[in-house]
């Protein structure tokens, strides 16, 4: 069943996709014009850009080219971090020594070619119109949503987002039926990334637990369909905490002690260096895992030699620390670094607990990962 809601969660997005392109290929002056103005109450795109200079545009960023690039890499790092969730998943996939190294350069190359050419096309668009100077409705559209004083857009105008652009060409093209489909196509793309992170998470839960580090029960395996069921659950716990962070549902009612943490700026923006941290560690791993575990490397379906991928762990592992440099630096309110500390205190409690008890049962830490969890 879960495979069926899977395809049919990636054909509808699939074929809107190919929509976009198709709108925002057609687009002209005029239709972007027409579109920006009904959406929008009105106002012209040259009218959003002469917003934007009034606002700072001109002047907010005075960084060289290599700081855009670092900039932009936080959002490319974001948005290619899938592809470690979906390593976890082979564990569910049949001869996945043999399937998945395909899959993964096959899909690699054509989220590449979607990105690249998805993000031309609708920056393309977007600069038809509200040229002033060097700047245009693209530039003045992102600045109002994303600059430095957050989001500064008129009431009721929607933040900068590739099918928003999409949208204000069809809405000028007198395509207004097309708006229907772009939460469904943001909605169901979104969900194609939470089954795999669903995987990713409690199959780590599981581990730990079969590895006595986390509450045995957390170990328990469903007989018929051989899938972690309490971890599954606990991730979905985490999860729902998560979703009323990025709602700001808390933030509209005020909580009080809660509000600060659980909301889309506050304690959930940690989650991103701790996405740079596991990755660096685990790049780290890559990187040592050749020389300390030669006797797991020469089973490997796939050896492309000791030198390549010490070379590839080492180039992660920089990466990743440059990285962890970038993130870390835009933490500018403490809530973050709070509740990172919280949750080290809190896992550091819960790790000495059980490794007392392991103690006192017999379970030998040092030999831990020897043994491989059960399907």
């Amino acid at each position: 069943m879960t495979g069926r809601i899977l395809r049919v969660m990636f054909i509808v997005p699939a074929i809107i996709t190919i929509l976009l392109y198709g709108v925002m290929l057609a687009a002209t002056p005029a239709s972007m014009e027409a579109g920006v103005r009904a959406l929008t109450g009105g106002i012209s795109p040259t009218q959003f850009t002469q917003m934007a200079l009034d606002q700072g545009m001109a002047t907010s960023y005075a960084g060289d080219y290599w700081g855009a690039m670092a900039v932009a890499t936080i959002g490319t790092y974001w948005a290619y971090i899938g592809f470690a969730a979906s390593t976890f998943v082979a564990g569910e996939v049949k001869e996945a020594g043999k399937a998945l190294p395909k899959t993964l350069f096959a899909a690699n190359i054509l989220i590449l070619l979607l990105y690249v050419t998805m993000s031309y096309v609708s920056a393309h668009t977007a600069m038809l119109v509200g040229k002033i100077g060097d700047y245009s409705f693209f530039s003045a559209y992102a600045f109002l949503s994303y600059g430095p004083q957050g989001n500064i857009l008129p009431e009721g105008v929607g933040r900068a987002w590739m099918p928003v652009i999409a949208g204000f060409n069809a809405a000028g093209m007198g395509m207004t039926w097309f708006l229907v489909l772009i939460p469904i196509f943001a909605a169901l793309w979104v969900a194609n990334d939470i089954p795999p992170f669903i995987i990713t998470s409690s199959r780590i839960i599981f581990a730990m637990s079969f590895d006595r580090v986390l509450p045995e029960k957390l170990s328990e395996v469903n007989e018929r369909w051989h899938s972690p069921t309490m971890a599954i659950v606990a991730t979905m716990f985490v999860a729902f905490i998560g979703n009323f962070a990025e709602s700001d549902i808390l933030v509209k009612y005020n909580v009080p002690v809660l509000t600060p943490y659980i909301n889309s700026g506050g304690g959930v923006v940690a989650t991103d260096i701790w996405d740079v941290i596991f990755f660096l560690l685990a790049s780290l791993a890559g990187l040592l895992f050749v020389f300390r575990r030669k006797d797991i490397y020469e089973k490997s379906p796939y050896k492309p030699g000791t030198g390549v991928v010490a070379g590839i762990g080492l180039i992660a592992v920089i990466s990743n620390i440059y990285l962890l440099y970038l993130v870390a630096s835009g933490w500018l309110v403490p809530e973050p670094w709070i509740f990172t500390a919280f949750l080290i205190v809190v896992g550091a409690i819960i790790y000495y607990y059980y490794r007392s008890k392991g103690s006192r049962v017999g379970v030998d830490y040092a030999t831990i990962y020897a043994e491989i969890p059960p399907e």
